[in-house]
């Protein structure tokens, strides 16, 4: 890609110009595109030479910086790109100005917000808007903040005498388009309060950065930063007087610093190798071709735990952090977000991209993915990852290339693999080589915050759907007026942006459903007819049984037809060259639910791994119930659901009802929600937690009033005075309602082995409730002897026994327990891990505690990641007498010692922290 120069470097007020111009020797006024520009040689970090234009914008604020910047970039195609002048400092509330910035000082940008775009609405109301511009550069905002370190006499360029050094700071700049002269203004008060971590405003920074970004949408990337002198503070009195004073100053120590970060940065010849190159090329081609970003995007709010980003921020927030993910649900746009990163940050100063794409994985990449990645195994399965990376880039040139420059690693979808099989697996091998390879960053994008992310320290950036405000904002701007008067249930649905795409491209604004809108999108805009879309749903359904996302040709015309695949191409909605995907999952989720829709045998648990990669993501289960209009089918479906996973039934409820439709009849939708919400009452603190943020996501008064029973006798009584049911409903409803004193009876007990798995579950949790009785426990052994096949009716029976058996602690009990740790179901052994741990707790035989301890130390390496788990989440639990957690403290450190690599031990070191800090607070 040819550059004309090194550096473009633009400044804005006559001192800033006139200052840059007089410190450089042997500059040259060069005329080009009508302009005069400066032009001259100065030296780069490796004893090479940067070509530096600078160039004065004619006019001050966004708009004309742009034109000028997009001018500029146009003519000079710079690799760097600098802002460099004047600007208002923000002191804040406190005594002393925030991050002590002083007058003169020079504020290094890291992050930029654009206070100016904004939409005033009745009653004062502020809507924020958007604009795409270019990200910080990482490289340039840390080369300048470290300039002190790196070229210590940098301030001996400044021209202008002033009082005390010029010091450098990095942080945030607020933009707009308005000269804040008044500090008494409610604009400036408003801008000192929503932006609390500023140090500084301007009128200029994203003009330019917005101009930055299209040059690298038109295939110029470029490492973008601003650097502004405090001339005053925008919130201070006589600011104008205190400008007439410093702006020299303040002009002159940011063009000093520019000076010294074009001495500190490396010629371009010593930056990427040729193979590097090529393979930024390649990544560039395909993010054109088969990942587009869209140009227009949308006022996307993303949260993390001290606040709130925009969606421009997120590659500056991941070179700041160890590994970083972006979690959020179908269709909000988080591969949009991680495509724009990786584009921003593909210019050959800035750290190396690498795009991995979790589509393309295949399930023979699994067997080359090490079950602990470290050590000797880091390589070998790193490069099974990078079989998954849209460009071509083996593990040699990768590795090659981490060692003495950084790299990004963005990981697209780790919803679209298994996370228990290949996802813990990709995550460790990351935290693993990012802790061997100090260069590297990750961001991934996943649907759902598992533990992993937070137990490791990772950064969380949350993805939220549109505000209402932006969704009826785009409205009007792309419809007009009327489209947003009246959205009704179907603004829901559009405040997540694929979907409202969807909705602008198809003229269809009164869709409630996911379903309803893909199926919108696929009978009417791309116009296929049923017997078309049910041949195409078949053979999307057939791609996901093999457990793949990415696919041959083959697999859709042999089975839908040539024509039908040539159209899917032409439209974009099936992309790639050898590995063939959906433009976006949700496609392929409904497809594939349309198919499990119409098919009833399909509705078994070995399908239901296949459809949601082993549980990864619930999106087929939620639209696959939303294609079924009979109350019955419904109901038929959330059953098979429940007795293959809770949490999927939970899922799918929620998606279909985010229409206002109830996911089920009244009974099954009651007693669903009536099981779940007994685990507000469970002893173990982690569970109370996670099922209050389940139960909040539902909408009615039934989900009301289970959600703020105090007690489980008060939901009990929720229960009880339901209307009357069919005749499952009133025994399921006799179940749930039984209470003590009155002992179980055998036919009570022997209902836990029910094939109607809500009965067979609702009676285990129902058990728990009663004091141990030796009968119904013998009895309850003896069920568990009875059923050791591994059909899944006889699995779920065994789970259920050990469900109930840890809350009866006796030795006959606690033997049957430590006997199931070495069952053939994994959620069994699971469960008797749980319930061992709450025989522990409950017991006050000491000797028990102990027996069940070091029988446990002794069978620690039987246990798999999530059995073993429990030690740490199930050990918290609330009521246990004083000595149950020193204990049981002993596991937790045998877990700590079992792990091989540094990312277990830090897991397990978080693990055993939050235990202590729990019985600290419960001994207290």
């Amino acid at each position: 890609m040819a550059r004309n120069c090194s550096f473009a470097v633009i400044t804005v007020v006559d001192e800033a110009h006139e200052l840059f111009c007089s410190a450089l020797d042997d500059a040259k006024s060069v005329e080009a595109d009508g302009w005069y520009w400066t032009v001259a040689e100065l030296p780069a970090a490796d004893g090479g030479t940067h070509l530096v234009v600078e160039g004065q914008t004619p006019e001050r604020s966004h708009l004309p910086a742009q034109a000028f910047a997009t001018r500029m970039l146009h003519v000079w195609r710079p690799r760097c790109l600098v802002l460099a002048d004047c600007g208002g400092g923000i002191w804040g509330e406190g005594k002393r100005p925030r991050d002590d910035v002083a007058l003169g000082d020079v504020v290094v940008s890291e992050l930029l917000h654009y206070y100016e775009l904004q939409k005033l609405v009745a009653g004062g109301t502020r809507v924020p808007r958007y604009i795409r511009w270019q990200s910080i550069s990482p490289r340039l905002s840390t080369t300048a903040r470290q300039l002190d370190e790196l070229r210590p006499n940098w301030r001996a360029r400044c021209q202008v005498e002033r009082p005390g050094a010029a010091q450098l700071k990095l942080g945030e700049l607020v933009c707009g388009d308005k000269l804040l002269a008044d500090p008494a203004a409610s604009e400036v008060s408003r801008i000192v309060t929503e932006y609390d971590k500023a140090l500084a405003v301007d009128m200029e920074t994203v003009g330019v950065a917005h101009a930055a970004l299209e040059a690298a949408d038109d295939g110029l990337p470029l490492s973008f930063v601003a650097l502004r002198g405090i001339s005053d503070w925008m919130d201070g009195k006589d600011n104008q007087a205190t400008r007439d004073d410093w702006k020299l100053a303040a002009c002159d120590a940011a063009v000093a610093a520019t000076l010294a970060l074009i001495d500190a940065t490396p010629s371009v010849g010593n930056v990427a190798t040729a193979e590097e190159l090529e393979s930024l090329d390649e990544l560039r081609r395909r993010l054109d071709t088969s990942y587009a970003v869209p140009s227009d995007a949308y006022a996307s709010v993303v949260r993390t735990g001290t606040g709130q980003l925009t969606r421009n921020d997120a590659l500056a927030m991941v070179m700041q952090r160890h590994g970083a993910v972006l979690v959020g649900g179908a269709g909000v746009g988080k591969s949009s977000i991680l495509h724009q990163a990786v584009k921003a940050s593909s210019s050959p100063l800035e750290p190396f991209p690498v795009l991995i794409d979790l589509k393309l994985w295949k399930p023979a990449y699994s067997n080359r993915l090490a079950e602990d990645p470290s050590g000797a195994e880091l390589l070998p399965s790193l490069d099974a990852l990078l079989r998954a990376s849209v460009q071509r880039i083996g593990v040699k040139l990768l590795d090659a290339i981490a060692v003495r420059r950084p790299v990004l690693l963005f990981v697209d979808g780790l919803n679209e693999v298994s996370f228990a099989d290949v996802g813990r697996r990709i995550l460790t091998l990351l935290d693993e080589y990012m802790r061997t390879r100090p260069h590297v960053r990750t961001l991934v994008t996943d649907r759902s915050l598992g533990e992993f992310y937070d137990e490791s320290g990772w950064t969380t950036m949350r993805l939220e759907p549109l505000e209402v405000a932006e969704v009826k904002r785009v409205l009007t701007e792309q419809l007009g007026e009327d489209a947003a008067a009246d959205l009704g249930a179907a603004v829901e649905l559009l405040r997540i942006p694929f979907f409202l795409n969807r909705a602008i491209r198809g003229g269809n604004l009164a869709l409630i459903s996911r379903a309803a809108a893909l199926q919108d999108f696929f009978a009417v805009q791309l116009d296929l007819s049923d017997d078309q879309l049910d041949a195409l749903a078949h053979a999307a359904f057939e791609v996901y049984l093999q457990r793949r996302r990415s696919f041959p040709a083959t697999a859709i015309a042999d089975v839908a037809g040539d024509d039908v695949f040539a159209m899917l191409q032409d439209a974009g909605v099936v992309l790639g060259e050898e590995d063939l995907a959906f433009h976006h999952q949700l496609e392929h989720d409904y497809l594939a639910a349309r198919h499990l829709a119409a098919c009833a045998r399909q509705w078994t648990p070995v399908v239901f791994d296949a459809m949601t990669f082993d549980a990864a993501s619930f999106d087929v289960l939620g639209l696959t119930l939303e294609q079924l209009t009979r109350e019955d089918e419904r109901d038929a479906f959330l059953r098979a659901v429940y007795d293959w996973n809770w949490g999927g039934t939970i899922a799918a409820m929620i998606a279909a009802e985010h229409d206002g439709s109830p996911a089920a009849s009244a009974p099954l939708r009651m007693a669903l929600l009536a099981v779940i919400a007994e685990k507000r009452f469970d002893r173990v603190d982690g569970t109370r937690g996670v099922t209050i943020q389940h139960l909040e996501r539902f909408s009615g008064d039934v989900a009301a009033q289970l959600t703020s029973a105090p007690s489980l006798a008060a939901l009990i009584d929720v229960v009880r005075v339901a209307p009357s049911g069919p005749e499952w409903f009133e025994q399921w409803r006799a179940c749930f309602c039984r209470m003590p004193p009155t002992p179980l009876s055998e036919q009570e007990a022997a209902l836990i082995a029910s094939s109607d798995s809500l009965i067979g579950w609702t009676m285990a949790s129902v058990a728990r409730r009663f004091a141990h009785d030796p009968e119904r426990a013998a009895q309850l052994r003896a069920l568990y002897a009875a059923h050791p096949s591994a059909d899944s009716t006889a699995r779920a029976i065994r789970w259920r026994v050990v469900h109930v058996l840890g809350a009866w602690p006796t030795e006959a009990n606690t033997a049957a327990l430590l006997q199931a740790i070495g069952d053939d179901y994994s959620w069994v052994q699971y469960g008797a891990v749980r319930s061992l741990m709450e025989t522990a707790a409950r017991t006050g035989d000491l000797r028990l505690r102990e027996h069940i301890v070091q029988n446990l130390l002794t069978r620690i390496r039987e246990l798999g990641d999530e059995p073993l788990s429990q030690f740490a989440w199930s050990s918290l639990y609330e009521g246990a007498p004083d000595d149950y957690a020193p204990a049981v403290h002993p596991l937790l450190q045998a877990a700590l010692a079992l792990q091989q690599n540094e990312t277990g031990r830090r897991i397990w070191l978080r693990r055993i922290a939050r235990f202590e800090a729990f019985w600290a607070t419960q001994l207290t």
